[in-house]
């Protein structure tokens, strides 16, 4: 304690607020510390709640502005209007937006993907043990390592090759 430090207690003891001069302030619930400030913004312990939302900045993915404490470049952040970006490692991974969903750079693990809509695929699809569609399939490059099920168009704008046979 020193002379510039000030102390306010509730009528039965406990710590209500300390402040210290030119240093932090701690507010306290039943003698808990509940909320600090730092010289690198404000420590929460406990759950934070807002009636009217929280506002966070604009970021990127090396550095998201919701992120985690021992690994800051992995989180999520607002890269465009109406979006919100995931990002793994400084590298963006996933956004949602008004459009739907996009993935980055990689694979989108799963068992199974259902797709209620059309599936517009810009590279190649590969690794995978079936396809199956109960409506027109469109691609440029189509890759099956087992069954190509389609119960109405198939429409390729490529070559289509089915065991080493070459149909183009």
């Amino acid at each position: 304690q020193s002379a510039d430090d000030v102390f306010i207690y509730t009528q039965g003891g406990e710590d209500a607020i300390i402040a210290r001069g030119n240093g932090t302030v701690e507010l306290y619930y039943d003698n808990a510390k509940k909320l600090e400030t730092t010289s690198g913004g404000v420590d929460v312990t406990g759950i934070l709640m807002a009636t009217s939302g929280i506002n966070l900045p604009d970021a990127s993915p090396s550095s998201p502005a919701l992120f985690f404490n021992n690994d800051n470049d992995t989180g999520f952040y607002r890269d465009d209007t109406g979006s919100v970006t995931f990002s793994s490692d400084g590298s963006n991974k996933i956004r949602l937006n008004s459009s739907g969903l996009e993935v980055f750079s990689g694979y989108l693990k799963s068992t199974s993907l259902d797709i209620n809509g059309n599936a517009d695929i810009s590279g190649n699809l590969t690794g995978v043990d079936s396809i199956t569609a109960s409506a027109t399939v469109q691609a440029e490059h189509l890759y099956s390592t087992d069954d190509l099920v389609v119960d109405d168009d198939a429409t390729i704008s490529g070559d289509l090759t089915v065991s080493g046979v070459n149909y183009g």
